[in-house]
């Protein structure tokens, strides 16, 4: 096991704060913690550095994980502790001996890159794929190290188990209504679009209807004009030829239409 500075060191002042830093490139993953951090509600990766701010007086427990291209083994996992120096008056980190639980039944461990702890043959780990595994349940890092402090007991690591999948699943509930009303609205949008092209459409073959009605009443009134002239032309010159009377007509019917279009 290599010394726990191969990976980081710390500082910290009377406010109470713990500075944890990578040692040169080296990277900290902060699995899981009883004191409130500069990561908290933050998405949790592998840091140079992040800040402890430890009420005074007060002791806590952190779980990380040390990795890079300076440490002899590029990764490995530590649980330390943070006491309140009464002399002092500075929080401190031991980085000279990983924390030892002392409660048998309160055992966790670091596995790949998360924390779990057995507690009545039931696996409670940090591992966000176990979520909806049967043999395991899914608790967030700070809960089980609140557990294995002490802070909680069973019955709470359970009921933060069971919170944190209805949590998960209701988070997946609105994703998926997100998505829903943005698929609706998708569909609003085209349908308006097509709303819109509809009422082209109606405008376009009300325009042609009220064409073609204009059109078939012209006609109609061409149809009557030739049968006068025709009728005309029968009684008043029954000598003139079909042709003659036809181009007679057809004179007529241009000269009229002449006349409209001025």
């Amino acid at each position: 096991m290599p010394r726990i500075k191969t990976f980081m060191n710390a500082k910290s002042n009377e406010q109470g704060v713990i500075l944890l830093m990578g040692d040169g490139d080296d990277r900290i993953e902060l699995l899981g913690s009883t004191i409130p951090t500069s990561l908290d509600g933050k998405q949790k990766g592998k840091e140079t550095s992040f800040s402890l701010s430890v009420p005074k007086g007060s002791n806590g427990l952190i779980a990380v994980i040390g990795s890079g291209p300076n440490a002899k083994i590029r990764i490995c996992g530590f649980f330390l502790e943070v006491v309140w120096d009464k002399e002092a008056s500075l929080p401190n980190i031991n980085l000279e001996n990983q924390w030892v639980p002392t409660d048998p039944t309160r055992m966790p461990q670091i596995v790949g890159e998360h924390i779990e702890v057995l507690v009545d043959r039931q696996i409670f780990s940090s591992e966000l794929r176990f979520k909806d595994n049967k043999k395991h349940r899914y608790v967030s890092g700070d809960v089980i190290c609140r557990f294995v402090m002490g802070e909680i007991s069973v019955e709470e690591l359970e009921l933060s188990a069971t919170a944190l999948v209805e949590q998960e699943s209701l988070k997946a509930k609105v994703k998926r209504s997100e998505e829903e009303l943005k698929n609706l609205q998708a569909q609003k949008v085209l349908l308006l679009k097509q709303r819109d092209a509809v009422d082209e459409a109606v405008k376009t073959i009300r325009s042609a209807a009220e064409t073609s009605k204009n059109d078939l009443t012209l006609a109609r009134e061409r149809i009557r004009k030739v049968q006068k002239l025709s009728e005309t032309i029968r009684r008043g010159w029954p000598w003139i030829s079909r042709k003659k009377a036809a181009d007679l007509i057809d004179i007529t019917l241009d000269a009229d239409h002449a006349m409209l279009r001025k």
